[in-house]
């Protein structure tokens, strides 16, 4: 079948072309620890609740559902909700470039090959500098304010959902769960970014700026909040405001602010790291 596609520069439709993802040979094999797999001839970057991001033959990443996805059309639509989400924030350089979106296919994009942050934390954890550490709590506050300058909650903040491009800056990514003020988006924090509520209660800015608390947290110390108790534990010490010791930590302020919900925007946050670094 031949499809059209909409043009993200021009707006216009187009014919697309799906490029063919690689082979595996000898020379693609990859050293344990990449974060890459194969499923059959396919080379697969990630794997998330909406689908899976594949590397393509042409060197850009698309996402897209999984083939045997019981909710293929669901997954579609909320793949179509990120492209909307790209279109509705523009270029930016906390954002990944845009290549192609089909509607029946997924969503193409440029490929950031450091992967994401959380990983990125975790295999060079003992090289990684103070000052890149600022950089990157600079680039996630400055990704979160753009969000939420265009209405647009993330609703699954985490280190995980930000790509290390080649010169170690943050990209923010994974929008098909975030919500607009026409749509409640389907995605939720995870326990150790979750502001405690009633699981129905719809996204805010609250809500994500409790969850950049615990990012900044995962970029100042290479781990997620309370990494060694169970998400029960974790779920009970937030509901009594019981956050972890951050006295000791860069952006002690920022975390603290963050968890306790001082703070009413990003770009108050912004304003609390300039006055930090100074």
């Amino acid at each position: 079948m031949d499809y059209t596609v909409e043009d993200p520069v021009t707006g216009l439709e187009r014919p697309f072309i799906i490029a063919n993802e690689p082979t595996q040979s000898s020379d693609d094999e990859l050293e344990p620890g990449t974060g890459f797999y194969y499923d059959g001839d396919t080379k697969i970057i990630y794997g998330g609740c909406t689908g899976r991001v594949e590397l393509l033959e042409s060197g850009y990443a698309r996402k897209c559902p999984y083939p045997d996805s019981p909710d293929r059309d669901g997954c579609l639509q909320d793949i179509a909700s990120e492209y909307r989400i790209y279109k509705i924030l523009g270029s930016h350089p906390r954002l990944l470039r845009v290549i192609y979106f089909d509607p029946h296919v997924g969503l193409t994009m440029e490929y950031v090959p450091n992967g994401n942050l959380k990983r990125y934390l975790r295999k060079n954890e003992a090289t990684i500098t103070d000052e890149q550490r600022r950089q990157w709590v600079q680039d996630a506050l400055e990704s979160v304010d753009l969000l939420h300058t265009h209405d647009v909650i993330h609703s699954d903040l985490k280190a995980e959902n930000f790509l290390v491009d080649a010169q170690l800056r943050l990209r923010i990514t994974d929008f098909s769960g975030s919500s607009t003020p026409d749509r409640v988006g389907t995605a939720v924090e995870s326990a150790r970014h979750f502001l405690p509520r009633k699981w129905e209660d719809p996204p805010t800015i609250a809500t994500d700026l409790f969850a950049l608390g615990s990012t900044i947290y995962e970029i100042v110390t290479g781990v997620q909040p309370y990494a060694a108790l169970h998400d029960e534990e974790v779920e009970r010490l937030y509901a009594q405001k019981k956050f972890p010791a951050t006295d000791h930590l860069m952006f002690h302020s920022l975390m603290q602010a963050c968890w306790n919900i001082s703070i009413d925007s990003a770009n108050d946050l912004k304003t609390m790291f300039d006055v930090s670094i100074q």
